[in-house]
């Protein structure tokens, strides 16, 4: 089985230090995305474990495309407006700190639809579901496509869904594309 795991930055490896080894022992292939270049390896993490060959490191293709722009503050205002939930109501501090990333023009529609949609839950889920349409519409990333169907992984796990900029959003929409099954690895409480 081949394993691609999706990272912000090398430093990421010590959440995975007993996983990507145990792996590795069992004979499974290991590669490891990471979003920012260059490839520092403060934990000489990375040149421990290339010391095995099934394991490969790289960094994940830019979008540049018309689309790139749009679909980051898109994907922000998105994960933004899952604060319009009522239970979030009273987590001021979850919410500010989910808005200084978006847009101010998404910041002041987020609060537009703050005061429209109120506490009622099945306006909000129709409200996801239509902001999430409009991400579908959107085309893949073709170079996203290109270097996901060259690792050729059987399982592909993103760590940072939640970081403004990240382009993991993009990784997880071409697994789907292709069928690749994702998982989430939750490294913090709050994420």
């Amino acid at each position: 089985m081949k394993v691609q795991f999706v990272i912000k930055q090398p430093g990421f490896l010590r959440y995975l230090g007993f996983v990507i080894p145990e792996l590795l022992n069992r004979g499974h292939d290991v590669h490891v995305d990471i979003e920012q270049s260059p490839l520092n390896d403060e934990d000489g993490l990375i040149k421990e474990y290339s010391r095995n060959s099934r394991f490969s490191v790289g960094t994940l293709p830019a979008r540049k495309d018309r689309w790139a722009r749009f679909l980051m503050g898109w994907r922000q205002f998105v994960d933004l407006s899952h604060y319009l939930h009522p239970e979030f109501r009273k987590t001021p501090f979850l919410v500010t700190r989910a808005q200084e990333s978006v847009p101010f023009h998404y910041q002041l529609v987020f609060q537009t639809l703050r005061k429209a949609v109120g506490a009622y839950r099945s306006v909000v889920s129709l409200t996801l579901r239509c902001l999430r349409w409009v991400e579908d519409g959107a085309p893949s990333f073709f170079g996203m496509i290109a270097h996901l169907r060259e690792v050729d992984a059987d399982v592909v796990v993103v760590t940072g869904l939640v970081w403004p900029q990240s382009p993991q959003g993009e990784v997880i929409k071409v697994c789907r594309k292709l069928k690749t099954p994702t998982v989430y690895m939750v490294n913090s409480w709050d994420n």
